[in-house]
């Protein structure tokens, strides 16, 4: 006998305040996509909006359908940006 399972969802209280470098992925099952500042969203929804507040709220600018397919945090720039002050030290070797 199969015992049905509850769907688990992930919930992700990451704030727009920590990640204002970054862009939203947006990929709706129509095919649309779109790539959208952070800054906007904070704009809108202020610094203290999560991401899952935006995500419910993100809607479709072709078919205005709400809870697209897909929605990513993804970084736009360079290596050089995305990790300032991250250098290591480098091992100092013993002389022979």
């Amino acid at each position: 006998m199969l015992i049905p399972t509850a769907i688990v969802r992930k919930v992700n209280m990451t704030q727009l305040a920590s990640i204002t470098n970054n862009h939203f992925s947006f990929e709706c099952c129509c095919g649309q996509t779109s790539l959208v500042p952070v800054t906007a969203f904070i704009q809108k929804f202020e610094l203290e909006a999560t991401v899952d507040e935006v995500v419910a709220k993100a809607r479709c600018s072709k078919c205005r359908l709400k809870n697209m397919a897909e929605s990513r945090i993804v970084f736009v720039g360079g290596s050089g940006e995305a990790m300032p002050n991250t250098a290591t030290k480098q091992a100092s070797l013993p002389s022979d």
